[in-house]
């Protein structure tokens, strides 16, 4: 009988701060030192809306 519990399934186990870190690169540490961004809070989502338009 096959066994597929573990089909497909990492051993390693990593947290999210690895996984982040090997996504963004070496900006990691300048991307989350940044403040608070207010114009992007206010108009991040008109740029979602006009990205999707193309």
């Amino acid at each position: 009988m096959n066994n597929f519990s573990n089909c497909g399934a990492n051993t390693e186990n990593k947290n999210d701060d690895d996984l982040i870190n090997a996504y963004i690169g070496d900006n990691v540490e300048a991307i989350r030192k940044r403040g608070f961004s207010f114009n992007t809070f206010l108009f991040g989502i008109y740029y979602v809306i006009y990205r999707k338009e193309d």
